[in-house]
């Protein structure tokens, strides 16, 4: 069995091939095998009155797919009763009976259709699968509930399908979908049954859904646009376009969309690949059918080393099956995958599934459906937890729903917060890697290096930095502090440009405080921890473009970054940063990262606990301020040099300007070295002579 790559149809009863004459009958017909149900309808009733059972069935099949199961119902029931009444009619009822969670009856239709029908083939095996799917759900019965599950309602959702609902990475009452619905301009009783697929947004605002809005102008096209995924940046989109049968990596601020070209890296949407999703910019979930799999469509996770996409890999026996399985969702942590599969463990269509990774054996357990009411008799797919843990999102063609696909809310009984804390590594990922590869040593012992991978924060204009984001964010890093107490930190504030010189300086550093008491609060020792305010010193990201300000680059560079000191050299430690396209990046903070490794040289400046830069260094470049002996008082300084004789140089400039307290101050990787270290580092930098016996003439 395949799945339709989002042109959703029923996967059952997709064809009736009765050979009645007449017009109206054979245009029914055609519309139903279009998914069309409407205009089939209104075909097929030009045939009433009629006792002709499939002409009846042909009726019933266009209610059920419209979610009129009552009207549905009558019909079958006048088929069975009418000329050429044929035993379609139990496997009707018994569908009918499933969708409406009548189980037990359900059960009797079906084998009732059995009993009447001994032929084998594909419909006969498909109906003992419903029969397994009804016995499941009456087990589930007995489950306790995850929570309740609402309709997102017909200011969202239409008679047509809106599917593959993706939380905004950076606004957290934001939800963007997908959906065929039929736009101003549209012919409803086109042959097409669908206008073209478009990717919307909608906010959760004062207790209400706002009026959906396009995503992008610019995906509002003719191609069908599906919405795969978006970044945890909030910059890059990647997207499906249908017609073209090609997947894009889309990078967009505001109303400007900049296009970036076919994601054709071991994905192939031409032989089924789809249900694309991003964990990080360098590994990727997608379903796929292929060779080695276990039989229909499989997930697969693709990762990137060292800069290049590896080849796919299954996800194993303990997460695939001879059925189809799709739709990956990967929680924070890393350890809890969820998914949609339609094998005999079900209740109904496709199911939502959750495995847990095992860090003890090292691999998926089983998988365990998670049942009502997150589940039901029809498809349920694109599941999503919300970035709070305490609701999620789905789809599902259920059929007590406005029509087609719609959109849903699963609320938690029980918030599930522990896992959408952000992972420092994907412990899943160490058993995809081959086992030739190098891995990092201590030089020292020679045993293999810890690795961590190390968050950084973002902050809005309204200055609010403790968000639910950040906060998890922020107990890792505790975590990570606590288990291991060789480790230092240092943390960066950085600022866009909109602010005054004086303050914008001033309240970066006030930020890394405000991070600093946290840490503090968590049980981090004070001397363990570094703070330095960076100002606008050093942008990833363009503030402007041709002097008009550029929003995607300011929201980047308000953020704070974290850098960890490792004493024992047993760290593998990797520093995420925003992904900013080569268009937008400033090259400055890439110099300020190149320089923070190793040596390097500020000049200072002044000493002050208010917000006050001489008027004399305002224009001079990577003007900072810091911390250093855990007092009221903030060293400004400026400069990030290689060497001791430019710092020197920058120095003397500094006096002919007035400053009479200048002096150069030597950092080893970020932190400021004290005279007792400097024979530490000498023989490994040998500019450090000059440091030690510098004169302050």
């Amino acid at each position: 069995m395949r799945v339709i790559l989002y042109l959703i149809a029923s996967m059952l009863f997709s064809t009736l091939s009765w050979t009645q004459n007449t017009k109206f009958y054979k245009a029914g017909l055609d519309y139903i095998n279009q998914g069309n149900y409407e205009m089939a309808l209104y075909e097929l009733q030009n045939e009433l009155p009629t006792v002709q059972s499939p002409i009846l069935l042909a009726i019933a099949k266009c209610y059920f797919e419209l979610n009129n199961l009552e009207e549905a119902e009558n019909f079958v029931k006048q088929a069975a009763t009418g000329k050429n009444a044929s035993s379609k009619t139990h496997l009707w009822l018994g569908r009918i009976a499933h969708h409406r969670m009548q189980f037990e009856f359900a059960i009797a239709h079906y084998k009732s259709y059995l009993r009447a029908n001994k032929e084998t083939g594909q419909e006969r095996e498909e109906v003992k699968h419903f029969i397994k799917q009804c016995g499941n759900a009456i087990k589930w019965k007995l489950k306790e509930q995850w929570g309740y599950v609402e309709n997102l309602g017909n200011k969202i959702n239409t008679k047509y399908d809106e599917f593959g609902p993706v939380y905004s990475p950076s606004f957290e009452e934001r939800i963007y979908f997908s959906s065929n619905r039929v736009l101003s301009g549209w012919d409803e009783r086109s042959k097409i049954p669908y206008a073209p697929i478009s990717i919307y947004g909608v906010e959760y605002v004062n207790d209400n859904w706002s009026d959906i809005f396009f995503m992008n102008e610019s995906f509002d096209s003719k191609d069908h646009n599906v919405l795969l995924d978006i970044d945890r940046s909030g910059q890059r989109a990647m997207i499906f376009q249908v017609i073209q049968n090609k997947i894009l990596v889309d990078t967009f601020s505001g109303d400007t969309e900049i296009r970036q070209g076919v994601f054709d890296h071991h994905i192939y949407p031409e032989a089924g690949d789809q249900y694309i999703y991003m964990v990080n910019d360098s590994i990727l979930l997608f379903a796929g059918a292929r060779e080695e799999g276990f039989g229909g469509l499989d997930l697969y996770v693709l990762h990137k080393l060292d800069g290049a996409w590896q080849n796919p890999q299954n996800l194993g026996a303990q997460i695939n099956s001879p059925y189809d399985d799709i739709s990956p969702y990967l929680s924070p942590d890393g350890h809890h995958l969820f998914f949609s599969s339609n094998r005999p463990t079900s209740i109904g269509g496709f199911d939502v599934f959750m495995s847990e990774f095992s860090t003890s054996n090292r691999e998926w357990k089983k998988c365990d459906n998670v049942f009502a009411p997150i589940n039901s008799p029809g498809d349920d797919i694109n599941f999503r937890i919300a970035p709070s843990g305490n609701a999620a999102v789905f789809s599902s063609n259920r059929k007590d729903g406005i029509g087609g696909y719609d959109l849903y809310t699963l609320f938690f009984k029980n918030p599930i917060t522990e896992i959408m804390i952000e992972a420092y590594e994907l412990p899943f990922i160490n058993n995809i890697v081959d086992s030739d590869e190098d891995v990092m040593i201590n030089e020292v012992d020679k045993t293999p290096l810890i690795n961590f991978t190390i968050p950084y924060l973002l902050y809005g204009e309204d200055d609010f930095i403790m968000t639910p984001n950040n906060i998890k964010k922020l107990k890792n890093l505790s975590k990570l502090l606590n288990d291991h107490l060789d480790l230092l930190v240092d943390v960066i504030c950085h600022t866009d440009d909109s602010q005054n010189p004086d303050f914008d300086l001033f309240f970066s550093i006030k930020r890394s405080e405000k991070i600093k008491d946290y840490l503090i609060d968590e049980g981090i020792r004070n001397d363990r921890i570094f703070i330095v305010g960076a100002g606008k010193s050093f942008p990833i990201a363009i503030n402007k473009i041709n002097n008009v300000a550029n929003p995607s680059g300011q929201k980047f560079n308000r953020r704070i970054d974290f850098r960890l000191h490792d004493l024992s050299n047993k760290y593998n430690l990797t520093y995420q940063y925003p992904e900013v396209v080569r268009q937008f990046q400033d090259t400055s903070f890439f110099h300020f990262n190149r320089l923070r490794n190793g040596l390097t040289y500020k000049v200072f400046v002044t000493s002050s606990n208010l917000p006050r830069i001489p008027k004399s260094i305002e224009n001079y470049p990577f003007l900072m301020i810091e911390n250093i002996n855990q007092d009221k008082d903030y060293d400004y300084t400026v400069g990030l040099l290689d060497s001791y004789f430019d710092a020197n140089l920058l120095k003397k400039e500094l006096r002919k300007e007035g400053l009479t307290d200048v002096t150069v101050y030597a950092y080893m990787n970020g932190r400021r070295l004290m005279d007792q270290d400097i024979s530490l580092y000498v023989s490994e930098y040998p500019d450090l002579v000059y440091y030690q016996y510098r004169s302050e003439e």
